[in-house]
């Protein structure tokens, strides 16, 4: 899910998926972020498409994009390149140091 991918549009085959009992829907969460794939900021397209195979899928992709994104916690991981020139102006830290150090520097907003 963590693929980056220069891709104008997604199209699922089917939006059911076996849960190693039965099938069952793909979350609609799983289903944003599948969709989210095309169209990305800095690809060749940064307006997605997507859209089903079968025309049985269509209405619940769109119920499913139409849900509000339900995001209770969220993660600061930070680029290499950014603790490398934090880490520049703290030149005797170590580097677990220097996590710590980057993590409480950084400014975070509710939204």
């Amino acid at each position: 899910m963590g693929l980056n991918l220069n891709i104008r549009r997604v199209v699922f085959y089917n939006l059911s998926k076996y849960n190693g009992d039965k099938m069952v829907p793909v979350p609609a969460s799983q289903v944003k972020q599948i969709a989210g794939r095309a169209g990305r900021r800095g690809s060749c397209y940064p307006d997605g498409l997507t859209t089903t195979l079968h025309l049985d899928d269509l209405e619940y992709l769109i119920e499913c994009l139409k849900k509000p994104f339900d995001v209770k916690k969220v993660g600061l991981f930070q680029f290499f390149e950014q603790v490398e020139l934090f880490g520049m102006q703290l030149s005797n830290a170590t580097f677990s140091q220097l996590l710590v150090e980057f993590g409480e520097n950084c400014r975070l907003y509710g939204s």
